[in-house]
């Protein structure tokens, strides 16, 4: 999260979940475990990703240091109706640096009442 006031807001209540919740830490950081198995069961799945020809957008924070200029190619090669948007100063979680400009990026044209 770029934004440092979002960060405040979120960061603490993720780590208020673990103290809760301990064993919600191990599940959580566990995912980072299963990365390489899913990197593995995902590439099997990429021949059906390319017949997926509809329109997409994805939207790349400019500022993303994974999901960066670099990776954003590989998304286009994986889904044939894609096109890869680098919107803002967002980082990894654009949906939460910018919500209202990745909803109008997805959805042009649609009225958005924030809540």
């Amino acid at each position: 999260m770029m934004s440092t006031n979002m960060r405040q807001k979120y960061a603490p209540l993720l780590y208020q979940q673990f103290e809760e919740h301990p064993g919600t830490q191990q599940a959580f950081f566990s995912l980072n475990r299963d990365l390489l198995p899913a990197i593995i069961r995902m590439t099997r799945k990429m021949m059906k990703h390319k017949t997926f020809d509809l329109p997409m957008q994805i939207v790349f924070g400019e500022k993303d240091p994974y999901l960066n200029r670099e990776v954003a190619p590989k998304f286009n090669k994986l889904f044939a109706g894609s096109e890869r948007v680098f919107a803002g100063a967002w980082g990894h979680f654009v949906q939460i640096d910018g919500p209202m400009e990745v909803a109008k990026l997805i959805r042009p044209g649609v009225v958005i009442n924030p809540l």
